[in-house]
């Protein structure tokens, strides 16, 4: 691991197709409003069970490896949490740092056509800002406990922006 390790992201990790399939997932499952930080906009969230076909895909040993090889955790080693969380117009997570877990994968299910809003910004430690405009299908793995991370505000009113999350708590 690189302790100026940041973040990685791969494009189109998945397929249209099976992007379609794993959206298809959630319909209906939206169960709950949640808040980023202290302050902010409540989005919708759900939690992924570990029999989600979206679970499955965020511990399955592709993803697992990139985990370990850049956060230099055992990703295996450890329980992983994953969900889904979805933005609509005007929603945004407020800049915040996760209080657990050594990594973060985040893979985008959905989200309007450009220009949309809902980037992920990410303060590094040495202050700089690097902003992330992630595509449908792409998924970017960082470390959010060490980093300070937010999103832009969602300025589409056609559609949602919609994301799996997994956090993995591993060893070192």
């Amino acid at each position: 691991m690189s302790r100026n390790w940041v973040y990685e992201l791969t494009p189109a990790f998945v397929g249209a197709h099976e992007v379609n399939h794993l959206s298809a997932s959630l319909i209906g499952g939206w169960n709950h409003k949640v808040r980023a930080a202290e302050v902010g906009p409540l989005f919708d969230e759900q939690d992924l069970g570990a029999d989600s076909v979206l679970y499955g895909l965020l511990t399955c040993d592709r993803v697992l490896r990139k985990v370990e090889g850049l956060a230099g955790v055992e990703a295996t080693d450890g329980p992983v949490s994953a969900w889904a969380s979805r933005y609509g117009a005007g929603d945004f997570i407020s800049r915040h740092r996760d209080v657990a877990g050594r990594a973060h994968a985040l893979l985008v299910l959905e989200r309007p056509d450009a220009p949309f809003g809902g980037q992920l910004i990410i303060e590094t430690s040495k202050g700089c800002v690097k902003e992330i405009d992630a595509g449908v299908g792409d998924l970017l793995i960082f470390d959010a406990h060490r980093y300070a991370h937010w999103t832009t505000p969602l300025t589409s009113d056609v559609g949602y922006r919609v994301i799996a999350v997994a956090r993995y708590y591993g060893r070192s």
